[in-house]
């Protein structure tokens, strides 16, 4: 395959996952949370299918072929720093799904809104450790791709999160209004006593 041959797949593979990905949590998840106050079966297995998109999207930068990983670096400090960041981003995304509870982190409604654990200093804790785990993918194995990579998934998982977002608006109303102004999105700005028991 050719230089450019090469660069338009990553173009068209990476625009297609771009692309479903819109109409999945944006289009599709929305419709649900309107309809149904919850997300369907088969809207969560869509959005389950666009993050392993996603995650084989990496194959596209991975010194490896598809389904095998590719050697660890020599780098002694690279090894140590992309693993750690690895596990502590895996663990600590099990830990907040674990906190709100499977089922609820899966768009299942919850009885009240869940502001305690990670979520006094993030309302989407498990997105950003997730993303330290893939920043630790980059760290083992960096490529100028690797880098879109990791925003891609930054951009999913915002659009995914502006779905949610709206349902919990409409469900939680001023209570929810009240934890979106003392709790970031993303990235914690403080520990915030007032909005978090």
């Amino acid at each position: 395959m050719s230089i450019w041959t090469g660069v338009l797949v990553r173009i068209a593979a990476t625009a297609l996952v771009l692309f479903l990905g819109y109409a999945v949590f944006r289009a599709i998840a929305r419709r649900d949370y309107e309809r149904y106050s919850r997300l369907k079966t088969g809207t969560l297995i869509l959005e389950f299918f666009i993050f392993a998109a996603h995650a084989n999207l990496s194959y596209i930068f991975l010194p490896a072929t598809w389904p095998e990983l590719p050697p660890l670096p020599n780098n002694p400090f690279q090894l140590v720093v992309g693993l750690g960041l690895l596990a502590v981003g895996i663990s600590l995304t099990l830990w907040a799904m674990a906190g709100l509870g499977f089922k609820h982190a899966c768009g299942q409604p919850p009885e009240k809104l869940y502001i305690a654990g990670f979520y006094r200093w993030s309302r989407n804790p498990q997105l950003v450790f997730y993303a330290l785990a893939l920043l630790g993918l980059v760290v083992l194995w960096p490529a100028p791709y690797a880098i879109i990579w990791l925003l891609v998934y930054a951009v999913l998982s915002h659009w995914m999160v502006a779905s949610e977002e709206e349902h919990l608006t409409s469900v939680y109303g001023v209570e929810y209004q009240r934890y979106c102004e003392g709790i970031n999105r993303y990235l914690p700005r403080r520990f915030s006593r007032k909005y978090c028991k």
